[in-house]
């Protein structure tokens, strides 16, 4: 199911506020470390000089007091110090404020985005609102890492775990917007190269209709010459058509006489195999007395026919005087 703008925005929007109530009192305050000089406090890294004689402790309660200003990148700072020189245990609130500092700066970078999102005068351009949202992930990204680095330092830091899993989620909606939007733009450029191309079709169109307009008016005759080529197309057409059905009534009448020819030839080939088979069928007592007798009787006739050329010759030449 497609999630639409207006639902992302809500979406990030809730998780916006539950971060910002969440981190707003996730910076361990550690009241009980000495609060640290004016300067240090009021500019945590004003010089290296000030940073090298500071203690672990001065350098969270300085990262300590910048965040609370929204001083989120002096903050990080001091709390990467105090989490370098410090004890285990200094160490391990130092990461986790240094993570939720982190996150408290993109929860407030995604607010200030979001404020110029639909309806804003001076909305930003969709490459910077897109370079806005890679940074702002970036950032997201960072935090996650470090919020893990404090929960695996301390355990028992319920707060660690808890931003580390709000950080995810916001991260993942984040991926989700980006991606629709994504979608969305080339849905977009897709949809503007179909009507360019639908409107570059209808300007030729309408280009070549003028042009044949164009022509009709400087040839009078033109009309005219289009029907009757119309007119010779079809009766070629019609010509065409008539010579291709007798071709083919010929060939249905040629197709006839080879099946009746056919057809006498098997019929022929079938008395003649019943006339050998009758040939070669045994005779009966009667055909072979009848056979017999035929013999015999032409065998008295060649007799009969020899004694009458025998005795032609044998008579005696008549006189002739």
């Amino acid at each position: 199911m497609s999630v639409t703008r207006s639902q992302q925005f809500a979406r990030l929007t809730a998780l916006t506020i539950a971060a910002s109530l969440l981190v707003s009192a996730s910076v361990y305050a550690q009241q009980s470390v000495t609060t640290p000089p004016a300067p240090l406090v009021n500019a945590p890294s004003t010089s290296d000089a000030a940073l090298e004689n500071a203690t672990p402790a001065q350098l969270y309660n300085a990262g300590v007091t910048a965040y609370r200003a929204k001083d989120f990148a002096a903050a990080r700072e001091m709390f990467a110090l105090a989490a370098a020189q410090g004890k285990a245990d200094l160490a391990a609130r130092s990461m986790y404020n240094r993570g939720t500092t982190q996150y408290a700066a993109s929860v407030d970078a995604m607010a200030a985005a979001q404020a110029q999102a639909p309806g804003a005068s001076a909305a930003p351009t969709p490459e910077s609102q897109q370079q806005q949202q890679q940074q702002l992930m970036e950032s997201l990204e960072s935090a996650l890492r470090e919020l893990k680095d404090a929960a695996r330092a301390d355990p028992s830091n319920a707060d660690a775990r808890a931003n580390a899993e709000l950080a995810h989620r916001v991260l993942k909606e984040l991926k989700k917007k980006q991606e629709q939007e994504k979608k969305d733009q080339q849905k977009q450029d897709q949809q503007k190269q179909d009507q360019e191309q639908k409107d570059q079709q209808k300007q030729d169109q309408e280009q070549q209709d003028q042009e044949g307009k164009d022509q009709e008016s400087k040839d009078p005759q033109s009309q005219e010459q289009k029907d009757q080529a119309k007119k010779d197309q079809e009766q070629k057409a019609q010509e065409k058509k008539d010579q291709d059905k007798k071709e083919q009534e010929q060939k249905k009448q040629d197709q006839q006489q080879e099946d009746q020819a056919k057809q006498e030839q098997q019929k022929q080939e079938q008395q003649q195999s019943q006339a050998e088979q009758a040939e070669k069928k045994p005779m009966s007592k009667q055909d072979v007395e009848r056979l017999l007798q035929k013999i015999r009787d032409r065998e008295k006739q060649r007799i009969q026919e020899k004694l009458v050329r025998e005795r032609a010759k044998t008579q005696p030449a008549p006189k002739d005087w």
